[in-house]
């Protein structure tokens, strides 16, 4: 019991580290950082300080390897398209909006996608799951008067959630059908996006200043918001059930626009409120609902 408490403490304080993650950005930004060179730096020093921790714990299981073509794939499905668009797009937006959006994408468009790529059945749940967080999306942007940059912004996550539905279907694929280690799905991929992500950026957006709040941030992004808080959230899931784990998570768009109004002083309306409110817990109802499902039939 002390330790499925303790579990859910943890799972708790991750969420509140990857939702920060949101306004150190900002910060980042402000800093005259652009998105796709933080996005890189970030996830070049989670993949070293991943490759460091793999060293120490090799193990000699023959487990298969991806190949070079998969690597690459999951490295700019997973990390460029998912991550570096993810960025760019909060470069334009909201930590709020950002995160809103990145919630209706996700759920969307993975349940889309894996019903196409791996046969995966579009319940009645998804369906009205969909229809849902399409109903808070419009509540909160209500009345859709759009600026240019808010345009480009959604544009962005929303291209950020395409890549994030491909490479999650195509990871629950290689899990399931093949003996491939997970760290071996992460590490190496997430090596690759990271580079293309900082050649795209250092290219694109210029080599920024290298102060020591940059430094400092990038460092905090690499090691306790990505490799520590990784290792602690795989960490508590031995202990919580998967609809559990899926609550916790579903607190960051709650996070988040807290954090919104506490350190960005962003004004929420009434509208907005209602929208946000009605796509976390449509989320939290569509991830629940199939796993209390399966629970039952189990017993």
């Amino acid at each position: 019991m002390k330790l499925r408490l303790l579990a859910i403490g943890t799972a708790v304080i991750v969420t509140l580290l990857w939702s920060s993650s949101y306004f150190l950005n900002v910060f980042a930004f402000n800093e005259g950082v652009g998105p796709m060179t933080l996005a890189g730096l970030r996830y070049f020093v989670a993949a070293t300080v991943l490759y460091i921790v793999s060293l120490r714990m090799r193990s000699r299981r023959n487990d298969h390897r991806l190949s070079l073509k998969m690597i690459v794939g999951l490295g700019v499905t997973g990390f460029i398209i998912a991550q570096g668009m993810q960025y760019a797009g909060q470069y334009y937006l909201t930590p709020t909006q950002t995160s809103l959006l990145l919630n209706i994408g996700n759920t969307t468009l993975v349940a889309v996608i894996a019903s196409l790529a791996i046969k995966e059945k579009l319940s009645l749940v998804s369906m009205i799951g969909i229809i849902g967080v399409s109903f808070g999306a419009a509540l909160y942007y209500f009345p859709w008067s759009f600026a240019l940059y808010d345009v480009i912004g959604i544009g962005l996550v929303l291209i950020s959630s395409v890549g994030y539905a491909i490479h999650l279907t195509w990871t629950r694929h290689l899990v399931k059908g093949t003996s491939i280690h997970t760290s071996e799905l992460v590490m190496k991929p997430m090596f690759i996006g990271a580079v293309g992500m900082l050649i795209v950026g250092l290219t694109v957006e210029g080599v920024p200043e290298f102060s020591w709040k940059v430094v400092g941030i990038v460092l905090w992004l690499g090691t306790i918001n990505g490799s520590v808080a990784f290792t602690l959230w795989t960490w508590s899931q031995k202990y919580l059930e998967a609809f559990e784990s899926s609550i916790i998570n579903n607190l960051m768009l709650v996070e988040i626009a807290l954090f919104d109004i506490i350190i960005l002083s962003r004004q929420i309306t009434t509208t907005e409120l209602i929208g946000l409110i009605l796509v976390c817990v449509t989320i939290v109802t569509v991830q629940t609902i199939p796993m209390y499902q399966k629970k039952n039939n189990c017993q």
